[in-house]
């Protein structure tokens, strides 16, 4: 029916109540004055189905008059019984003359949950984590009570503080509390520790006292952007200004060079002299200032156990390329590094290319000024390779029998410092790490003229 069809109605019922001095009552719910909603004419309100004017008439179902009266009586507070089990909802009501003919209404608001037919003030306590009586406590008077946390985050662990007694787990509770972030479904302990400031497992310990993260170490490589062996890293928790920061750090930190083809100290440059290989030239040096000294031996006790160095002997002058000895006897030159450098000759094919050329004295000596081997003369040259004490050496001797024989004024020779030759043979000694060789001895035995040794530019190290 259209409004102006209603309203046209209800002009001929008022009329024909006027007439008759009869009372018009509200219609039939499946009637004329059937309302779906508010569909009813202007001045008049939809209940329970018809349309009506409180107070008024026609007569309204269940709605109070403005007065708040009703014509059966006074109202009542009715409550919805949406499961029908004769308990309505505390939470939902409505102050009505009548219950309403449409849904379930009842006048008892005891039911504490209204979607189930079987929680109701008169049901039996179940050990089912919920209020089935309706008393407020849930699984009362049951055994086997346990304690329950509210997990607002669905994270399996509940917020202390919120826990209750059940005999089993309430909606929405569970059995492990110590969440320290009940509103994060991230954090609870347990949880992968993330580098971001935060306490993600939940054991009171910020990120920068932490050992381990899930979003740093080996597991998350990255790369530095420094050379060498310094270029791979791996993120860490850094902390920075009172917070902390996912960084990338090297894993490993620049060591000391060594012939690998590998930029061991990270500055760029492989395998670089002077350090690793040695220098090419004995007599220059770079990067470091190096020490010449001579010396004439006045004791033979260490000749074939150790370096040279710290043996008795009278100083020869000597220098980078020159060498002046001075008398019968075994005679040592030698150049050293600083303390603080070192040579790696550990390369197998680490070479000394060795080559001088020698003045002596005219002297009617049988065998010459460096006498000969085979006829009681001592071996001639000796070279050794000296670490940080005298008794880290490798002692290489020439291995030919007339070796500067007779009044022989020169030697060139190429001593394999890692591997065999025809030419050297290796004398006793330590065998030490050639890593580090911070000294070259090279020593030389005469009949008693002195002599003059100049040292060719090609002296040095090959690699």
């Amino acid at each position: 029916m259209t409004p102006r069809l209603a309203r046209l109605a209800l002009v001929l019922a008022l009329a024909v109540g006027a007439a008759g001095g009869a009372c018009l009552s509200a219609w039939d719910v499946g009637g004329p004055w059937a309302c779906s909603g508010q569909a009813c004419p202007e001045g008049y309100t939809c209940d329970d189905g018809v349309c009506c004017k409180p107070g008024g008439t026609p007569t309204c179902p269940t709605l109070p008059a403005p007065n708040g009266s009703c014509a059966t009586g006074e109202a009542q507070v009715w409550f919805e019984d949406r499961d029908g089990d004769g308990e309505g909802n505390a939470r939902v009501s409505a102050v009505l003359c009548n219950a309403p003919l449409k849904g379930g209404w009842v006048l008892k608001g005891t039911d504490c949950d209204d979607a189930d037919l079987s929680i109701n003030s008169a049901a039996t306590e179940a050990c089912n984590g919920r209020d089935d009586n309706c008393d407020g406590v849930i699984d009362e008077g049951l055994a086997n009570l346990r304690l329950f946390f509210l997990d607002s985050d669905g994270d399996g662990f509940g917020e202390d503080g919120t826990q209750l007694q059940a005999c089993a787990a309430p909606p929405g509770r569970v059995d492990r509390g110590g969440d320290c972030a009940p509103f994060d479904p991230s954090k609870f302990p347990g949880a992968i520790e993330l580098c971001n400031g935060l306490d993600d497992d939940c054991d009171t310990v910020p990120d920068t006292a932490e050992t381990a993260f899930g979003d740093t170490g080996a597991a998350w490589p990255c790369l530095t952007g420094r050379p060498g062996i310094c270029a791979d890293g791996a993120f860490q928790c850094v902390a920075q200004g009172g917070a902390v920061r996912r960084q990338c750090v090297a894993t490993r930190m620049p060591v000391r060079e060594e012939c690998n083809k590998v930029d061991d100290d990270c500055d760029g440059v492989v395998d670089q002299q002077p350090l690793c290989g040695g220098p090419v030239a004995l007599a220059s040096v770079p990067g470091t200032t190096p020490t010449y000294w001579a010396k004439r031996l006045t004791s033979t006790a260490t000749l074939n156990t150790a370096c040279q160095k710290g043996t008795a002997g009278v100083a020869e002058p000597a220098t980078a390329t020159t060498w002046t000895g001075q008398g019968a006897g075994f005679h040592v030159w030698a150049v050293e590094v600083p303390a603080n450098a070192a040579w790696d000759l550990s390369a197998p094919n680490a070479a000394l290319h060795l080559t001088f050329t020698a003045q002596t004295a005219p002297l009617g000596i049988t065998g010459g000024a460096w006498g000969n081997r085979a006829s009681g003369g001592a071996a001639n040259p000796v070279v050794y390779l000296c670490g940080e004490t005298d008794g880290d050496v490798i002692r290489y001797v020439a291995a030919a029998a007339n070796d500067l024989s007779d009044n022989e004024m020169s030697f060139s020779s190429v001593l394999p410092l890692n591997g065999l030759s025809g030419d050297w043979i290796t004398g006793r000694g330590s065998g030490f790490d050639t890593h580090r060789v911070r000294r070259v001895e090279v020593m030389l035995w005469t009949q008693g003229t002195d002599f003059t040794v100049t040292f060719a530019p090609s002296t040095g190290f090959s690699k």
